[in-house]
């Protein structure tokens, strides 16, 4: 009997531990994603145009750019866009972006911070 319930303790801490371990490792790709400006993809021929129309909210832009396939992940941009100067600037219009711009350069392009088409 108290070898049964060694066993079930060592189980249940293995499952813990494999559990912070999950949830450690994939905060940490979350994060990684919205904050290291990466990339996409690396066709620099590839580009397009966002329309942002008036009253557009962050979410719907977050989910064109991702049906676009210049984002990878419609949550890590608004996650970034939160956490970013960009937060809640994003104005309309029509802008050329391109999968080898990371997200902090596509915020900078439809918040109208540089110099745009």
């Amino acid at each position: 009997m108290k070898i049964l319930k060694r066993i079930l303790i060592c189980f249940f801490n293995l499952c813990i531990a494999a559990g912070l371990g999950s949830v450690f490792f994939f905060s940490y790709q979350f994060g990684y994603g919205a904050f290291a400006n990466q990339p996409a993809g690396n066709n620099e021929n590839y580009k397009m145009d966002v329309v942002i129309q008036e009253g557009e909210t962050q979410e719907e832009v977050a989910n064109q750019l991702y049906t676009m396939n210049m984002i990878d992940n419609p949550k890590q941009f608004l996650f970034r866009a939160k956490f970013s100067e960009y937060n809640g600037k994003l104005k309309p219009g029509t802008y050329e972006v391109s999968p080898v711009m990371g997200i902090d350069d596509i915020l900078k392009r439809l918040t109208q911070m540089e110099d745009v088409k």
